[in-house]
C-alpha cells in the first residue's frame, strides 16, 4: 500500500552491504517487514542473544531499506 515502499524481500535478518547498484524490489524489505525485524532484533539484543557489532550491522540494514525506499521520514527511523 501507500508508504509501504517497493520492497518485496521478507527476510528479518539481512547483512548489511553497501550498494553498488540501483536497490532491486526482491532485495529490499517493506515497511512491515522492517517493523518486524527491529522488534525481533531488538528483543535478541535485550536478551544478550546477539553482540553489539551484529546488532549494529542489522539496524543499518534496516535504515538502509527505509533509505532506498524514501521512507527515512517514518517514525521507525527515531526508534
Amino acid at each position: 500500500g501507500p508508504g509501504e515502499g517497493f520492497g518485496t524481500c521478507g527476510l528479518l535478518s539481512k547483512p548489511y552491504a553497501r550498494l553498488t547498484s540501483a536497490a532491486r524490489a526482491e532485495d529490499v524489505r517493506p515497511l512491515r517487514v522492517l517493523e518486524a525485524a527491529l522488534a525481533y532484533h531488538a528483543e535478541r539484543w535485550e536478551a544478550e542473544e546477539v553482540g553489539y557489532e551484529a546488532f549494529l550491522d542489522e539496524l543499518k540494514s534496516i535504515r538502509q531499506d527505509l533509505t532506498v525506499q524514501s521512507l527515512s521520514f517514518h517514525p521507525l527511523t527515531s526508534r
